[in-house]
């Protein structure tokens, strides 16, 4: 038998202990009905430090402190919209085995917390949420969500987002990191956080982007994009972000220091002289700017303006790092003749900038122009930028000249 716990008090109940951890096993957790409408009127918060094993939560509770929950169940039916529990920023919270039948899942929230990033790590669980999100994070002080073996039964058409960053605190939303589990933030794996900024975890999210510039003719000026989590892209053809004429990004790429896995890029059909390959085939002057990104595992094959991070470009590409590539750049024509092949980047335009990139573990073979780091710049536009066992040869479709294994082919 389950005994019951209820708290008396009808306004903002708290939990606190002069600095014991209260410690809960095989009892039901519940509190009488609140008057108030706002969460701190239904959720009495564990203002201390809590260990919970096979409790049944009659209604919404809030964590402030270290939490350890396991073999839970919460099944609050008031108010409305109520969420299973809520979370405070700073909190560190493990949830091991858990049913949630409620409104909403867990939310995570600034309101009367600390100034401190959010930890949540949970396994086991299953969500029966009939409205918003599994899991809600609306902080700007940050959360680490690690997530394993989760399961989640929608009832309703508007539980797409399993978990996400709600709009009132859509700027923040690359402050959470979201690991493990079968659960994402959205189904498209982008997410618009605000007029300037957009957020990508995976690769669908990628194709989302280059689809953007690509067939959309988007070209993001002004904007920002930035990864929030590591990408595979599982080797499958991908089409350069950007081309000459009116399909090119103008704005600025931040890969916030993550990684972007098996980058597959065949552009030998593409004999157009002005073709370029890469992450990112051309960059426009101005406002193109790449960095904090690491590409691990590319093949980029193409006829001209070759390079794992960009192909061609006009603008700043800084600390971006390529690890375990294989580039070949041969000559179909004339105008595209096998040059201008680079690790990070074939062509770097006059005025443009390179700073602070590192390739290593690559193989270069290309017709002529072809450098560890760049295939073809001036040495001015190159700063801090080195190689570490990369090999750069002459695959005999060109002239050979400028094949060099130095950070630039030919210094222009």
């Amino acid at each position: 038998k389950k005994y019951t716990l209820t708290l008396s008090s009808n306004y903002r109940d708290y939990i606190q202990t002069a600095g014991a951890k209260v410690v809960l096993e095989g009892v039901k957790l519940a509190t009488v009905t609140t008057k108030g409408t706002h969460w701190h009127d239904y959720a009495p918060k564990f203002m201390c430090n809590v260990d919970m094993n096979g409790v049944d939560m009659l209604n919404s509770f809030c964590f402030e402190k270290t939490a350890v929950l396991k073999n839970i169940t919460v099944a609050a039916t008031w108010p409305t919209e109520v969420c299973a529990m809520w979370i405070t920023s700073g909190a560190d919270v493990t949830i091991d085995g858990m049913t949630v039948k409620t409104k909403r899942g867990i939310k995570i929230t600034d309101e009367d917390a600390p100034a401190a990033k959010t930890i949540l790590n949970v396994s086991n669980a299953t969500f029966e949420t009939s409205a918003k999100a599994a899991i809600l994070a609306t902080t700007k002080h940050g959360a680490d969500i690690t997530l394993e073996n989760i399961n989640i039964e929608k009832v309703e058409a508007d539980t797409e987002n399993e978990v996400w960053v709600d709009e009132e605190r859509a700027e923040y939303a690359d402050l959470v990191t979201v690991t493990g589990g079968d659960m994402k933030i959205e189904g498209d794996g982008y997410r618009k956080a605000s007029d300037n900024l957009y957020v990508i975890w995976n690769a669908d999210g990628m194709k989302w982007f280059a689809n953007e510039v690509n067939t959309n003719k988007n070209s993001f000026s002004g904007k920002t994009v930035k990864l929030v989590a590591d990408i595979d892209l599982n080797n499958e053809a991908w089409t350069p972000v950007g081309q000459t004429g009116a399909t090119l990004f103008k704005g600025t790429f931040d890969g916030q220091n993550h990684t972007i896995k098996n980058l597959n890029i065949d552009s030998e059909s593409q004999t157009d002289g002005l073709y370029s390959s890469g992450l990112f085939g051309w960059g426009e002057a101005g406002g193109f700017t790449v960095k904090n990104v690491t590409v691990d595992g590319a093949t980029v094959k193409g006829h001209h303006n070759v390079g794992v991070i960009v192909g061609y470009y006009y603008g700043k590409v800084d600390n971006c790092h390529v690890v375990n590539a294989t580039l070949s750049c041969t000559m179909a024509n004339n105008d595209a003749n096998g040059d201008k092949c680079g690790a990070i980047a074939g062509y770097v335009g006059e005025d443009a900038k390179l700073t602070n990139c590192t390739a290593k573990d690559s193989k270069i073979s290309a017709g002529r122009d072809a450098g560890q780091i760049a295939g073809a710049a001036k040495e001015v536009c190159v700063t801090n930028c080195s190689a570490t066992s990369v090999a750069v040869t002459s695959n005999g479709t060109g002239t050979g000249a400028n094949i060099r294994n130095e950070v630039i082919g030919r210094v222009l």
